[in-house]
C-alpha cells in the first residue's frame, strides 16, 4: 500500500472507522510498521480514535545484547513519529530475555 497517497489514507481511515468499528473493533494492531512512516499511523489513529493502538516494529539491525539502545532508539523513534498516539511491541526486552534464556543466565 502506498500510504503517501491521500486516497489510500482516506479509504483506510473510512474502512477502519466504520466497517471495523461497526463490528466491534475498538483498537488497532499495525503490522510491519517499519515499512511505512509512523506519521501515517498517527493520522489513522487521529481519524479513527481507537481505545488502544500498537505497532509491530522489528528494528532493522540484528539484536545486539551489548547495544540494546540501538533497537530501543529505533522503536522510540517510530512511536515519536506517530505523535505518541500509538505504542509499539517491546522487542528489545524480548531480545534480552531470549539471550538470558539461551545462555542459562
Amino acid at each position: 500500500m502506498d500510504h503517501s497517497k491521500q486516497y489510500v489514507r482516506d479509504s483506510l481511515s473510512t474502512w477502519m472507522g466504520t466497517r471495523l468499528a461497526n463490528v466491534g473493533f475498538d483498537g488497532w494492531r499495525f503490522d510491519f510498521v517499519k515499512g511505512f512512516s509512523g506519521a501515517y499511523v498517527g493520522e489513522y489513529v487521529t481519524r479513527t480514535t481507537p481505545t488502544f493502538c500498537v505497532g509491530e516494529f522489528w528494528p532493522t539491525n540484528y539484536f545486539d545484547p551489548n547495544d540494546p539502545a540501538n533497537w530501543r532508539n529505533q522503536i522510540v523513534g517510530w512511536v515519536d513519529a506517530t505523535g505518541g498516539r500509538c505504542s509499539a511491541f517491546d522487542f528489545v526486552t524480548k531480545g534480552l530475555l531470549n539471550q538470558v534464556l539461551a545462555n542459562g543466565d
